[in-house]
């Protein structure tokens, strides 16, 4: 079954190439949506997809070790179709 997850991941995450190595794992699993830095510090991921590939891209995310993770938040919800691939917001 599809899910999205929406979620706000925080601490040392900005200028240490999360996005871009958020983006590689979430094409590896399969999962369509969105990585942007937040306003306020965070990391903001939109992805849709199988709800184990999405739990193991969160997984994955909190194991980048160029980053300092204190927190992930995370919402999920049925999937919406609203993405095609998955990609990196400026």
């Amino acid at each position: 079954m599809q899910k999205r997850v929406i979620a706000s991941v925080y601490g040392n995450v900005q200028g240490v190439g999360l996005r871009d190595f958020t983006q590689a794992t979430a094409e590896k699993l399969g999962i369509v949506g969105t990585v942007r830095n937040g306003d306020d510090g965070t990391v903001e991921i939109v992805g849709e997809g199988e709800g184990h590939m999405l739990k193991e891209l969160l997984v994955t995310m909190g194991q980048y070790p160029y980053a300092h993770i204190t927190k992930i938040d995370e919402t999920w919800r049925e999937a919406v179709g609203s993405h095609s691939d998955f990609r990196i917001i400026f």
